[in-house]
């Protein structure tokens, strides 16, 4: 059999076999999907109604459609994020159905119009267009090309999943308190998915960071470079931390509260939970109090590449707490809604989950 022939089979053999299922669409190099090779239906996690983790059921849906600038991903990996519980409280838009989830890896199955850098066959990771019944927890999820970007090949599908919210939310966090070099920067929740991004990124610029965990976190914690790890229940996290330059607020509540005394004038505080830190507070304190910068699934192309580049130089790891398969992703919501999560959680949702 000559080269062109046995590739021709190849590729036959490859789309019978659901070939991007099974981690090898790579070794079909430029292949461009066709909708003859893609199901029309697909199993996903889709919510029912609204109420807690009961309302998650595995269904049959249709596969989505890449439209202009988007990409359609076999998805290998998802992973859970505290707003996916939140939204089960709140009843979907589309006739009582959603597909939950945002964070996705996988690869690159079809490209809508102008597509022209996420070829089929690429590892990708990224954030989901998640409306209706597009979602992270399912088999195939339709993405914008500027929410995705190439996966490195050091990680595993199952590690880059986790990369995208938190990734993303923490280096726009910390260009926003413009850490670097010197800084002493303190985190609330500092062993969670967006508290060991920011730590890893802020060490990475050469600040000193130190944060409040359990305990039981701080071995990990250490490991990634965190100085000090500080009891989050020792009711003097003030006195504990020290003067510090910057506070970064994951968690809100009297944790943040507490974090302002450590904090001299021209001092930053940036929360990005429900704090109860007020407008006055700050102005007494003539710190610089600062908000969220927005939905991460809306963050400019360059956020998600600039993670990429942390995660391909060794600067930002993912640490996966627990992993469950795509059909115990109630289990899953449910376990990361607690609170006690030490990095990220993710659903496999294939076998080649942990292929890189």
């Amino acid at each position: 059999m000559n080269r062109h022939h046995a590739h021709i089979s190849l590729t036959l053999a490859c789309l019978t076999l659901a070939c991007a299922a099974l981690g090898v669409a790579g070794l079909l190099g430029g292949m461009t999907a066709s909708a003859a090779a893609l199901p029309q239906d697909q199993r996903a996690i889709v919510q029912i109604g609204a109420g807690g983790p009961e309302v998650l059921q595995l269904q049959t849906i249709p596969v989505p459609h890449p439209g202009p600038g988007q990409i359609l991903i076999r998805v290998h990996a998802a992973a859970i994020n505290p707003a996916d519980y939140t939204q089960l409280g709140r009843v979907p838009s589309d006739a009582d159905r959603r597909v939950p989830g945002m964070d996705v890896a996988g690869v690159v199955v079809a490209d809508g119009d102008g597509v022209t850098d996420r070829p089929p066959g690429m590892g990708v990771f990224g954030i989901v267009d998640s409306t209706g019944l597009n979602g992270a927890y399912a088999h195939y999820a339709v993405a914008n090309v500027s929410s995705t970007a190439p996966k490195p090949r050091s990680l595993t599908f199952t590690q880059a999943a986790g990369l995208g919210v938190v990734g993303v939310t923490a280096v726009r966090v910390i260009d926003e308190a413009q850490v670097h070099a010197g800084k002493r920067v303190l985190i609330l929740g500092i062993a969670g998915g967006v508290g060991s991004s920011l730590a890893q990124i802020a060490i990475a610029r050469g600040a000193t960071v130190l944060g409040t965990a359990s305990p039981r976190h701080a071995r990990y914690l250490r490991s990634i470079g965190v100085s000090r790890v500080i009891n989050y229940a020792s009711g003097n996290i003030a006195a504990e931390a020290g003067h510090v330059d910057i506070v970064i607020d994951t968690v809100g509540g009297n944790e943040a509260l507490q974090s302002l005394e450590a904090l001299g004038p021209a001092g930053r505080y940036v929360g990005i939970a429900h704090a109860h830190v007020t407008p006055e507070q700050c102005a007494a304190r003539q710190i610089q109090c600062l908000g969220s910068p927005g939905p991460a699934a809306r963050a400019p192309a360059a956020a998600m590449l600039q993670v990429a580049q942390l995660a391909r130089d060794g600067n930002l790891r993912v640490h996966v707490d627990r992993t469950y398969p795509l059909t115990r992703a109630a289990e899953a919501v449910l376990y990361n809604h607690q609170g006690h999560t030490e990095g990220k959680v993710i659903l496999l949702v294939t076998p080649a989950a942990n292929d890189h």
